[in-house]
């Protein structure tokens, strides 16, 4: 039983990190569309230096649908709550920054 335990505390600590979503307030003060990406400006950053949250053109509705929400936002001065896993860099894949940039999952208006 002992020997059991013991494996079981060793892959414990072999697991890997999960994966951390969030949400995050963001006031937008830039909304821009690129041939890759559409992206949103904070007006202040979150989780250490993030002030872009961005999505890529591959999936077309999500796009567009990213794209009026944060238009939306930044014409009418509301908040947008972003859902974005902390230590996701996949978006440089898309031109999105490993240092100031998330990609996005998620986004809610306020």
């Amino acid at each position: 039983m002992k020997a059991f335990l013991g494996f079981l505390t060793i892959f414990a600590t072999l697991q890997p990190a999960q994966a951390v979503n969030t949400w995050s307030d963001c006031v937008p003060v830039l909304v821009g569309t690129f041939s890759n990406r559409i992206h949103v400006k904070c007006a202040a950053s979150v989780s250490g230096g993030i002030v872009w949250f961005a999505v890529d053109n591959t999936n077309t509705a999500f796009a567009n649908r990213f794209m009026s929400l944060a238009s939306t936002a930044l014409i009418s001065c509301r908040t947008l709550s972003v859902n974005y896993e902390t230590s996701d860099t996949s978006g440089t894949a898309f031109g999105c920054g490993a240092t100031d940039c998330r990609k996005i999952s998620g986004m809610n208006m306020r």
